[in-house]
């Protein structure tokens, strides 16, 4: 429409008597330019996507996890953080999301280090789908320091080519091999994105197997 201003998503506070702009994330561009790269991300498994200037839109150290968060969420979704007050706070200011119990969330933010029996809890205990409705399955959003590592890891699955042979941390590869664990009846399981210090993210979709 001409003449029309550009939608967005802002939170202003009032600090020492003046008005501080918090969050200036675009609803229109910088959510259109996330969610392709998301896209792609999901049809690519392990192909690192940059987006920094999205992030760019949060005062924060978690600027991607919020970004990703105010992309894909709604007032029709539920979520879960684990051991992150803040986090938890910030994405319900965004996108009016309901929290929930980790067994009911649509999508469960991870943004510390966690041992890995308790990762894998989550893991098998978070919505998986059904036959009928797959895509009813939980996404795992996970923030790590880095992508890139020293362990070698072997893809396969949709959106590979045979196979794909990819250099990860010991971490990551941790996180997809639980899940093929714990993951039930094809096609169930769920999604993950992986999202670095450096405001890179990755995907690995639920069909898709690490070893």
């Amino acid at each position: 429409m001409p003449g029309c201003a550009v939608l967005r998503l802002t939170l202003i506070r009032w600090e020492n008597s003046e008005m501080k702009q918090v969050y200036s994330f675009d609803v229109v561009h910088d959510a259109q330019s996330l969610f392709r790269k998301l896209l792609q991300s999901m049809a690519n498994p392990f192909q690192k996507s940059n987006i920094d200037k999205e992030a760019g839109g949060f005062q924060s150290d978690l600027g991607a996890v919020l970004a990703v968060g105010a992309t894909l969420m709604d007032n029709e979704i539920t979520y879960y953080v684990e051991k992150n007050v803040e986090l938890a706070q910030q994405l319900h200011a965004y996108t009016l999301a309901a929290p929930a119990d980790y067994k009911k969330a649509d999508f469960i933010y991870l943004t510390g280090m966690l041992n890995y029996e308790n990762i894998r809890q989550l893991l098998s205990e978070a919505k998986q789908g059904t036959l009928a409705d797959p895509q009813q399955s939980c996404t795992f959003v996970i923030w790590c320091p880095q992508l890139d590592g020293e362990t070698a890891a072997e893809v396969s699955g949709p959106g590979v080519d045979g196979t794909l042979e990819v250099q990860i941390t010991e971490y990551i590869k941790t996180i997809c091999r639980l899940r093929q664990e714990v993951q039930q009846e094809y096609p169930c399981g769920v999604d993950l994105i992986f999202i670095s210090a450096e405001n890179e993210l990755m995907a690995v979709p639920r069909l898709c197997k690490v070893k």
